[in-house]
């Protein structure tokens, strides 16, 4: 019985190994064709002197 139990591990293993890898295909290829015009993830910000720094900081909305 210890061997059946490990074969089927080992297939679940398998289909769950199979899945994951589908699902990572899919995702692939739905970024690809599927995206269309979608909004940025994120904004990038570059401050290229302590002063730039400093004038983000004090007039970012979340100082309050």
């Amino acid at each position: 019985m210890g061997e059946e139990k490990a074969n089927g591990s080992k297939l679940i293993a398998a289909v769950t190994a199979m899945l994951v890898a589908a699902g990572g295909v899919l995702a692939a290829l739905g970024g690809l064709f599927g995206g269309g015009d979608q909004a940025p993830a994120g904004i990038t910000i570059i401050l290229d002197s302590p002063a730039a720094f400093e004038a983000f900081i004090s007039n970012h909305p979340s100082n309050g």
